[in-house]
Parts: C-alpha cells; sequence; structure tokens
C-alpha cells in the first residue's frame, strides 16, 4: 500500500477514533446499547454526502469513487434522503 493511502487510512481512523471517544465521554453510558449501527449510519451518510457533494451530484463519479454499483449507491442515497443531494445548492 501506498505511503499516501496508508495516510490517508490512518487520518480517518483518528478521527473516528476521536469522535467515537467524544461521543462515549459526552453520553457517560446512559442508555447506549446500539453504538455499532448509530456510527456506522452516520459514517455511511457522511460519506454519501462528501461523495454527493465532490461529484456535485454525479453517481456515476460516485460510484467509481466508492467502488459500488449503481443501484447499491441509489438504493444507499435512498436510505439516507440523499438521492438529489449535490446537485443543487443543498450542500449545506
Amino acid at each position: 500500500m501506498s505511503g499516501i493511502r496508508m495516510s490517508q487510512e490512518s487520518l480517518i481512523r483518528k478521527s473516528v477514533t476521536h469522535n467515537i471517544c467524544t461521543l462515549l465521554e459526552t453520553l457517560d453510558n446512559e442508555g447506549v446499547t446500539n453504538l455499532y449501527d448509530l456510527v456506522i449510519q452516520e459514517i455511511e451518510q457522511g460519506l454519501l454526502k462528501a461523495t454527493m457533494r465532490y461529484t456535485k451530484g454525479n453517481q456515476s463519479t460516485a460510484t467509481t469513487l466508492l467502488t459500488m454499483s449503481r443501484a447499491t449507491l441509489r438504493k444507499k442515497l435512498e436510505h439516507h434522503n440523499l438521492l438529489y443531494y449535490g446537485k443543487v445548492d443543498n450542500t449545506k
């Protein structure tokens, strides 16, 4: 794996770890039972938003970046109510 790719993965991992630690400290064990599902959903939504913003809503380009089929991308975008995200000025 190239050095750039390793540093990108390390940066992502550090960011996720830091934010999950902050979340856990904030929640202080108050009724947290579905942490895994919550984190995966939030990360997926953030990844989709960022990708669709970057591609200006171009799903073909997004599928290449994400290495997933267009059908899978559309299903995930629909699930997160992001089907048209990035196509108009709704990127805030």
